[in-house]
């Protein structure tokens, strides 16, 4: 249990501290966490919640959790199968993920109307209001919120960049002096690329936001190792594939040995099973992010459950004028279609869509 490690708490209350974070007066619902059951309720008692509620029916689960909060004396975390109408009354906060991935109308009727619901995904997308029924959340006026990965505070895309660099050394690649052509756009792409630069690979970066070259594209394909596509936040471009830049016939004719490494965007499994292209992951998800929580390591982790407590604090005191001008500011977008009255603190950064 990495809550036993003194050393791990003491990095709880710094991310408490730099997000400024305080739950004071909150009662929170969240799921069980990954790796540490018990890590996101003992983050939200550390930053003084009222009542933590997580929701799991899985009893090795709930064990853990129970004995985790004997242990640290945190009374207020309570493990719920199923939240009663009562408990989803009093709730200020809804963190949705693992045990908690489905938002049903039932659920959203019953929650206090003043709750904000903000996103802890599995695939680390946090733009995905997959599972969430966002015309009752609008008839309720009640938020869905995830924060911000292109919020230059926070660490997230470098830690999605090195996930990718991990993946470079899985997928059998040296990385060092490797040949890879990197296609993305934004921040990510511009993480991605300064590590991969720093680890030794000769990069070729094609961000898709800016006019393509075809022909310096096909040139580069003969000496590639790897083609890395990592479209997100994802856009409609194409670049690899019958509506893209390059073809599967091309990558077949002129580099039919590459590897190609999937983040995001679109790509045609079907005609790359054809060519006998590899490509990782062997599932590819076309909508999404092919990335899991579970690949996230302990820091990282932690900062991102902190990121994803403290956007929904922000929003809730937002709306009650409670928000002074010394709080930390988490960047995110709210992602179904409300309308609230927007205070100051809006203009100092955060993303209202």
């Amino acid at each position: 249990m990495i809550l036993k490690n003194s050393k791990y708490f003491k990095l709880i209350k710094q991310n408490i501290m730099a997000f400024n974070l305080n739950l004071k007066n909150y009662n929170i619902l969240l799921p069980a966490s990954p790796k540490e059951p018990a890590l996101v309720a003992v983050i939200a008692a550390m930053a003084g919640a009222e009542n933590i509620y997580v929701k799991t029916n899985k009893p090795p689960i709930k064990e853990t959790i129970i004995k985790a909060a004997s242990e640290f004396g945190f009374e207020n975390i309570k493990c719920v199968d199923i939240p009663t109408p009562e408990v989803l009354s009093k709730i200020n906060t809804v963190v949705k993920g693992g045990d908690l991935n489905k938002i049903e109308s039932e659920f959203v009727n019953q929650l206090n109307k003043k709750a904000v619901i903000t996103l802890l995904p599995d695939n680390l997308d946090f733009s995905d209001t997959e599972n969430i029924d966002l015309e009752a959340c609008n008839k309720a006026k009640i938020p869905v919120i995830g924060i911000d990965p292109e919020d230059k505070n926070l660490n997230l895309y470098k830690y999605f960049s090195h996930i990718m660099l991990k993946r470079c050394y899985e997928a059998g690649l040296d990385v060092y002096k490797t040949r890879i052509l990197l296609i993305g756009h934004g921040n990510l792409l511009e993480s991605s690329l300064q590590l991969l630069k720093a680890a030794g690979s000769i990069v070729y970066s094609c961000n898709i936001q800016r006019p393509l070259d075809r022909d310096f594209l096909i040139k580069r394909l003969p000496e590639l190792d790897a083609i890395i596509v990592m479209d997100y936040p994802q856009t409609s471009k194409q670049v690899i594939g019958s509506k893209g830049f390059i073809s599967i016939s091309d990558i077949v004719d002129l580099c039919p040995n590459i590897k190609i490494l999937h983040f995001s965007g679109k790509l045609e499994e079907n005609s790359l099973n054809l060519g006998k292209i590899k490509y990782f992951p062997s599932k590819i998800t076309q909508n999404s992010i092919n990335l899991n929580i579970l690949e996230l390591g302990e820091n990282a982790l932690l900062e991102t459950a902190t990121a994803c407590l403290k956007v929904a604090d922000n929003l809730i005191k937002s709306r009650t004028n409670t928000l002074h001008t010394n709080d930390s500011i988490v960047i995110y977008k709210l992602l179904n279609k409300i309308q609230f009255v927007l205070l100051d603190w809006d203009k100092r950064g955060s993303s209202l869509y």
